[in-house]
């Protein structure tokens, strides 16, 4: 989707400007002539499709040192913009404005740059805005747990407005999935009602019409997991491999990638046996290229690494 041509007129514009002041900030005293930053969040969708309100400000850094830059905490120029209204923490930074917020988010772009963002004319400047489908993978993988009305709304809409997008944020919707599915299966009245507070403009959905989008779309994900899954098992199969259970609290495993399927890896550990890993476990992507690996679990979470030496398997 490219820019439209015609853009609401809203708080947003000022506090674009203020914001674009601060990246101004990073390049004058970081020595970055051109500071990388995407432009995402709400406000964006609604600049994309005019779903609903949103004047916020997000921006996403790759380099956490830029955020010493913007801070009020270091900065002259952030402090003045914000009346030292402030909030931070390690991997951001939250300027509070009377017109609203400017979130400068240190977060590196999940989706290769031809998917993850398209550069737009804003306010007289070339801005990174980010897609549909990073703006979505963003949330799901970072804070799908949390299931706020806003996020649902939005998602509901892009699943509706731009189904294929979606293809792309699709190996990070996994993450908090059945979280979120969980949380929509028996809503809090609050998320109900801040659903109702929502600004919508050209897309209004009731609660559980959005709802049951979502969940028609998760049950596709889920759909597709079970497939890659048993996949999975009938290579392991095909291969005359025992298939081991994975002990996912503190199991090491190491040896080959053998095969790999949408969403699990297959990895040769020895003595014709196998394990298939869920891929959203790893801490990165696996090939089965790679040669020895060792993955070592803790507490539902994997470290992927290179075996220096020939890989022996270890489990509890």
């Amino acid at each position: 989707m490219t820019q439209p041509k015609e853009l609401p007129a809203g708080p947003w514009e000022s506090l674009l400007l203020k914001a674009l002041t601060l990246v101004d900030e990073i390049s004058k005293h970081g020595g970055v002539s051109n500071p990388f930053f995407t432009f995402g969040g709400g406000t964006v969708l609604m600049l994309r499709y005019g779903h609903r309100m949103s004047k916020d400000i997000d921006f996403f850094v790759s380099d956490p040192q830029a955020l010493g830059y913007v801070t009020p905490r270091l900065s002259d120029v952030a402090d003045a913009l914000c009346d030292s209204q402030y909030t931070e923490a390690s991997n951001f930074v939250k300027l509070h404005l009377d017109e609203g917020e400017i979130d400068f988010v240190a977060s590196p772009n999940l989706l290769p740059d031809e998917h993850a963002f398209e550069t737009w004319e804003l306010v007289q400047r070339p801005v990174r805005v980010e897609t549909a489908a990073e703006i979505v993978a963003k949330k799901m993988y970072h804070r799908g747990n949390q299931g706020t009305a806003r996020d649902l709304f939005d998602l509901s809409m892009v699943i509706e407005r731009e189904p294929n997008a979606l293809r792309h944020a699709r190996p990070f919707m996994y993450r908090h999935l059945d979280a979120l599915a969980d949380a929509l299966d028996a809503p809090p009245l609050a998320m109900k009602e801040r659903f109702a507070s929502i600004e919508m403009l050209n897309y209004s959905p009731t609660f559980d019409q959005a709802a049951d989008v979502v969940r028609t779309y998760f049950a596709e994900l889920r759909a597709i997991r079970q497939r890659s899954a048993s996949e999975a098992e009938a290579f392991v199969s095909a291969q005359n491999l025992t298939r081991q259970q994975i002990d996912t609290i503190r199991g090491e495993y190491g040896g080959p990638m053998i095969h790999l399927t949408e969403r699990h890896a297959v990895q040769d550990i020895g003595r014709n046996r196998a394990v298939v890993h869920d891929v959203e476990q790893l801490d990165r992507d696996v090939q089965a290229s790679e040669g020895l690996l060792w993955i070592r679990y803790r507490n539902g979470r994997a470290a992927v690494t290179p075996a220096q030496k020939p890989a022996r398997t270890r489990h509890s």
